[in-house]
């Protein structure tokens, strides 16, 4: 359990997904500050609906309200389970979805866990998220897959104020 002196109270979530998107090479992905590798995959993927899922497009699907706006959705949605709480448990859960060409995210896999409930409350609020900005390739709305890291650290401190305090 951890030391009384801190608070189960939680710096939820997030740290840069930017900065650590995968990069394809040498058939596995490379990911910065993770030690998990999945095997690459192509250009396109298997098809759903006879729709291809793009890795890489012209313009990336994004959140609507841009990348605040996603943190401070996971902020607000997902609990520090209390499991992890109980054994100290921090890190970065990293997940794998796809974002559909009307915005909603489907195929929600979970590429690195540090289990003690982390994964499932991951993917449990991302069903919740509101509809993305799809990503778009040649002008026409498609498939993309992303991958993004979400960071759980528990806070020694009072809770921030703040979204930008929550995100460090």
């Amino acid at each position: 359990t951890p030391p009384p002196t801190i608070k189960k109270q939680v710096s939820h979530i997030v740290n840069h997904i930017s900065n650590e998107k995968p990069v394809v090479k040498d058939s596995a992905y490379i990911l910065n500050d993770l030690e998990a590798a999945a095997p690459a995959q192509p250009a396109t993927v298997t098809k759903h609906n006879e729709e291809p899922i793009f890795i890489t497009v012209e313009e990336e699907p994004q959140f609507k309200g841009g990348i605040s706006a996603f943190y401070h959705f996971l902020s607000k949605n997902i609990h520090y389970p209390e499991s992890m709480l109980d054994k100290n448990v921090q890190g970065k859960e990293l997940i794998s979805m796809t974002v559909e060409t009307d915005g909603s995210l489907s195929d929600i896999k979970v590429v690195k866990d540090l289990g003690n409930g982390a994964a499932k409350e991951v993917i449990r609020v991302l069903k919740l998220s509101p509809k993305w900005e799809p990503g778009y390739q040649n002008g026409n709305k498609v498939r993309v897959r992303y991958t993004i890291p979400i960071s759980f650290n528990i806070s020694k401190g009072p809770a921030p104020e703040t979204t930008s305090e929550a995100i460090t």
